[in-house]
């Protein structure tokens, strides 16, 4: 089982850091909420940290990350998703192409909670250099900060 601390723990730091272009930092004085985040109903004591937008602008696919777990849609409803309850993390990778390939096709990230469910999260995003090519998928990135 992974183990999770308070909001100060090491990962929500990567996290930030990561996503420039897609990741709402929601901890602090200036920070933008997407209107849609006030439909989410946190627990008591809760803090909600940041927002990652697979669309940016949009509620679809998005994750909202607090210091508890993860919130996604599903059946146009959010689903609490506790850090607590998060085994195993898997990156399902396409078997028919080349490795780089199948790198390069990344954008899901398969969650075992222990009570055996399986759910799946996309993280669509990806990070280009100056001449256009992709440089890294943030479904990588995402999955390190699940890992920590």
């Amino acid at each position: 089982m992974l183990v999770w601390f308070p909001i100060i723990h090491r990962g929500f730091k990567y996290l930030v850091s990561q996503f420039p272009d897609r990741y709402h930092n929601l901890v602090g004085e200036e920070s933008y909420a997407p209107p849609y985040v006030q439909d989410v109903s946190l627990r008591g004591g809760e803090q909600v940290l940041g927002v990652y937008e697979n669309f940016p602008g949009s509620r679809v696919d998005s994750i909202v990350v607090t210091d508890l777990g993860l919130y996604v849609v599903r059946d146009l409803s959010w689903h609490y998703i506790p850090y607590k309850d998060i085994e195993r993390t898997t990156l399902p990778l396409p078997a028919d192409r080349t490795i780089k390939e199948r790198k390069r096709a990344a954008d899901r990230i398969v969650l075992t909670l222990a009570s055996g469910q399986v759910v799946e999260i996309f993280v669509r995003g990806e990070t280009r250099d100056a001449s256009g090519r992709v440089m890294s998928r943030d479904v990588y990135s995402f999955d390190a900060f699940l890992l920590r």
